[in-house]
């Protein structure tokens, strides 16, 4: 029973994680995006 819910947990932060890495690439290509604008 333990296993299960450790696994479970592991799962839980590792999906956490990449949703924070996913927005995290998404604000840099924004940011990327502005900033090639502003140079034009």
């Amino acid at each position: 029973m333990g296993g299960l819910v450790i696994h479970y947990w592991n799962n839980t932060i590792e999906r956490l994680d990449s949703l924070k890495a996913g927005k995290f690439a998404d604000q840099v290509a924004e940011l990327q995006l502005a900033i090639n604008q502003s140079m034009d």
